[in-house]
């Protein structure tokens, strides 16, 4: 009876220690994911299939995207989006899909104004293009567009800020 009476202690103990760690785990994953966060990023290119996509991740990805947006003035656009209806290039979309604190629901990037949604509209200027032009550049590093691509959409990111 009296190693009964351990064993069954000891099974307590260990179930105790196992719920204890799994808390601990959940709990610093989600600070982690929060640290870290993700941005989904969308390059709006093609009309009837789908655009291009790569996620900015870590602190200095989104770190840069947070001191761009920083620096961003409040501007009026008297339209209700920067998105042209057009074919073509139509801007890049960065979408906060782990709600990154100090950042919008959602950032749409287009020829100098930025367009940022969380719950309501706001316009930003992007001098010099200097956000799209990274955003960009980043879809190139990560190999989901190539400058040809751009190229025969208009987009020359090396001649910016003068008009394409």
């Amino acid at each position: 009876m009296l190693l009964r009476d351990r064993v069954s202690g000891m099974a307590i103990a260990l179930s105790a220690m196992v719920m204890l760690l799994g808390a601990w785990s959940i709990g610093h994953a989600q600070e982690t994911n929060q640290v870290k966060g993700e941005l989904k990023v969308t390059i709006l290119v093609y009309s009837g299939r789908p655009n291009p996509t790569y996620s900015l991740e870590g602190e200095g990805d989104i770190g840069k995207v947070k001191e761009f947006i920083g620096k961003a003035k409040k501007t009026e656009f008297g339209k209700d989006t920067v998105v042209p209806s057009i074919l073509g290039y139509n801007g890049v979309v960065v979408e906060n899909v782990s709600r990154v604190s100090g950042l919008p629901e959602s950032l749409t990037v287009y020829r100098g104004n930025i367009e940022a949604r969380d719950g309501r509209t706001t316009f930003l200027g992007d001098e010099n293009r200097d956000f799209e032009r990274f955003l960009l550049q980043q879809g190139i590093e990560r190999k989901v567009i190539d400058t040809k691509l751009l190229g025969v959409l208009g987009v020359k990111i090396g001649t910016w800020p003068t008009p394409e």
